[in-house]
């Protein structure tokens, strides 16, 4: 069988599943065939709930939400094209996948409430199929901890391995950073580790040289 990756990441209304909402979900899915993407806005169900430092971040508006989906019709859609893949890969995949299974119960929760008299199989296909996990973030502690990079964030991984051009904290620009890092990292070998640990104590040297020149010139 064929390997299916799904490369997602998601943007929520704050840090708990048991409380907050996702309000963005971006997924980009790699089979026979080629490639697929999803990538949704989400409207949400209980505003009053989210956290406004974490809309903020994710640059919402109610304009920018205005075409946002119903969360009904965003979890048939994130049912549908999660339902092939064998392997969800996400940076810091706990939180995306802690969500998701949120996610799930609701829409099993719903299912039951709406037809009563299904079966267990019929409940379980109401819900998203969650399949194993790979974590970016579990690759960058394994490859870059190593080489000095103590901040393991998104950002702060994609700033060390040069990969630019992406806006931080956008759903489909996260997912397709990931992508990114996931076969930056996995694809590496030991020269490669190697360049990078050697890079990044130049760059520390240079730093530590400017900050040292800098309080040369002050003092004189």
């Amino acid at each position: 069988m064929r390997t299916t990756i799904v490369f997602i990441d998601l943007e929520t209304s704050g840090l708990d599943p048991n409380v907050h909402e996702i309000t963005a979900f971006a997924g980009i899915k790699e089979k026979r065939g080629g490639i697929e993407t999803l990538d949704i806005k989400i409207q949400m169900e209980t505003p009053e709930t989210a956290d406004p430092k974490a809309l903020e971040i994710q640059g919402y508006t109610e304009d920018g939400w205005k075409g946002a989906l119903s969360l009904a019709v965003a979890i048939a859609r994130i049912r549908e094209f999660l339902s092939d893949c064998n392997i969800i890969v996400a940076h810091n995949v706990p939180f995306d996948v802690g969500f998701l299974e949120a996610l799930s119960k609701k829409a099993k929760q719903r299912a039951q409430e709406q037809f009563p008299g299904m079966d267990e199989q019929q409940i379980r296909k109401a819900g998203i199929r969650l399949s194993r996990r790979m974590d970016t973030l579990v690759l960058a502690l394994e490859h870059l901890f190593p080489c000095g990079l103590h901040r393991l964030g998104l950002k702060s991984v994609c700033d060390f391995l040069g990969i630019t051009g992406w806006e931080h904290h956008r759903a489909m620009d996260d997912a397709k950073a990931c992508r990114r890092v996931y076969y930056k990292l996995v694809r590496a070998g030991f020269l490669k580790r190697l360049w990078w640990r050697l890079k990044y104590q130049l760059q520390k040297r240079k730093t530590l040289h400017f900050i040292e020149f800098g309080r040369g010139r002050a003092k004189g």
